[in-house]
């Protein structure tokens, strides 16, 4: 018999193998809802000094799986051919106020305003000019220099 500590550290060490071994051999946007689930217990344990380690390590795997998922949807933007952005692709990127990232298309600056698809933030702008609470991806630019 064990006490819930150990048990759930022995459940959070397992889910993050798991994650680990499906980030390495599938298609980590298919599997992105599937990695969140077996993830988001974890970190709601991020007030508990005991799982610091655990949370940690959490965190950094689902910045591996945004990263990941990017780089999925350059690859398919590197596929369409026709149109090349200018030739600065991370130009183009920028991220909300909580650090989601979007892209826009054409010139690349803002010429309307719109809403972020995953926390509802204000994205885009107008008249060329970018949101006060945008800014331009650092993400995406790390991604782009990378490869």
């Amino acid at each position: 018999i064990c006490d819930d500590t150990f048990s759930f550290r022995l459940g959070a060490e397992i889910r993050l193998s798991l994650a680990k071994l499906y980030m390495r051999w599938c298609n980590v946007k298919e599997m992105e809802k599937e990695l969140e689930l077996l993830l988001d217990p974890i970190l709601a344990k991020e007030d508990s000094p005991v799982f610091s380690s655990l949370v940690k390590e959490t965190k950094a795997l689902k910045e591996q799986i945004s990263t990941g998922a990017l780089e999925e949807v350059f690859e398919a933007m590197n596929v369409i051919d026709g149109y090349d952005y200018g030739g600065s692709w991370s130009a183009h990127w920028y991220e909300c106020p909580n650090g989601h990232p979007y892209f826009i298309g054409e010139c690349g600056m803002a010429m309307q305003q719109s809403r972020c698809m995953e926390c509802g933030e204000t994205v885009g702008g107008g008249q060329h000019r970018l949101h006060n609470t945008n800014r331009q991806s650092e993400t995406v630019r790390r991604i782009i220099d990378r490869s």
